[in-house]
């Protein structure tokens, strides 16, 4: 993920505070913090350059998971069920959007049972069409309201793009089918 959420999409760990000008890419840009829950070799991602990204390996997208439900309160068993289900998420799809995989996942962990409402202030929306951040319209301060049904609109071209709930729906709606071969419940939680 990038903007507020953004964790390094290698290792899932979390990127500094600090930032620096690097000439090679053109703007200021993080390193990854060292994290006891951080995906892979640590050696490969010190000192690695980057403010996170659109797409995400699926590990990064399980230790991200890891880091974050414990900070919401969640229910641990839902862990093993993520970590399934964020493998066949990324197999479905693996240039789908970390947002998209993970209001994927959403749906999955709630059709498991799974309380899910917290995962809303660890995801950052994109526009499905330009892959920029999405704003609310009622809501311009809060990136994912508790009301799924206020209007998203793309925040870089909101005349051209307009709403984009239903193009969010149903990217998350085809995804889902695509990794878990199963219809999208009628009643999802979050999209």
């Amino acid at each position: 993920m990038k903007g507020d959420l953004a964790f390094d999409p290698a290792s899932g760990a979390p990127l500094s505070e600090a930032s620096s000008w690097h000439p090679d890419h053109g703007v200021r840009v993080r390193t990854p913090v060292e994290h006891p829950l951080a995906a892979g070799d640590w050696a490969t991602r010190e000192g690695a350059l980057t403010n996170g990204e659109l797409r995400s390996e699926a590990s990064a997208l399980q230790t991200y998971y890891k880091r974050v439900y414990s900070k919401a309160g969640a229910d641990p068993k839902s862990v093993g069920r993520a970590h399934i289900a964020i493998k066949k998420i990324k197999a479905a799809d693996d240039r789908a959007f970390d947002a998209s995989v993970w209001l994927t996942l959403a749906e999955r962990l709630a059709t498991k049972g799974f309380d899910v409402q917290w995962m809303r202030e660890f995801c950052s929306p994109k526009c499905p069409v330009c892959a920029r951040e999405s704003r609310y319209a009622s809501t311009s301060d809060v990136k994912f309201p508790s009301d799924r049904y206020q209007e998203a609109v793309c925040a870089s071209a909101p005349s051209e793009h307009g709403c984009v709930n239903e193009e969010i729906h149903d990217r998350v709606a085809e995804l889902y089918e695509r990794a878990f071969d199963e219809p999208f419940p009628d009643d999802p939680a979050l999209v």
